[in-house]
């Protein structure tokens, strides 16, 4: 009995090649595209923890200075609030690249304060601008960074209109 040369089963070895090389360019295209989706993730979220840091900074400040009838500005990041009678409302430093509020850290520690400073806009400090930059870096061998510059001019109690 004699065999059929001619029939095939299976693929040719030129048709393996072209399914491995299309398989290749597909699979890297996706890798690719899952790379930079990744990437751009932990971009946002780094961005995102150092504007929630901001808030948090800007909440205390406000908040302190809104029960404060006077501002001291000692130097550069130092700042002491107090209320009428003299009192210290709040005391805010910056020390090893952190925020202190009364001596405690305000900012986290992966997070990098690179200027923190407050502006006194009027002779009589009644108005005073709050500027600071946080910088963030990460940890790891990937060493993402990121800076976040804000601003914002506040009012002491003392000077808000008093009702006759």
């Amino acid at each position: 009995m004699k065999k059929d040369l001619h029939y095939q089963q299976g693929f040719t070895l030129y048709e393996l090649l072209i399914a491995m090389a299309v398989s290749t360019f597909i699979l890297m295209a996706a890798l690719s595209s899952l790379t930079d989706f990744v990437r751009i993730r932990g971009r946002a979220q780094f961005n995102n923890r150092m504007l929630s840091t901001s808030e948090l900074v800007f909440s205390y400040i406000t908040t302190d200075m809104h029960q404060s009838a006077e501002a001291e500005i000692t130097g550069l990041g130092d700042i002491t609030l107090k209320d009428a009678n003299g009192v210290k409302v709040a005391d805010y430093t910056i020390n090893a690249n952190k925020i202190l509020r009364n001596g405690e850290a305000v900012t986290p520690d992966d997070i990098k304060v690179t200027n923190f400073d407050m502006i006194s806009l009027s002779p009589s400090g009644e108005l005073a601008l709050i500027q600071f930059k946080l910088g963030l870096k990460t940890l790891d061998k990937r060493a993402v960074t990121s800076e976040l510059e804000r601003s914002t001019t506040i009012s002491l109690r003392s000077n808000r209109g008093t009702a006759p």
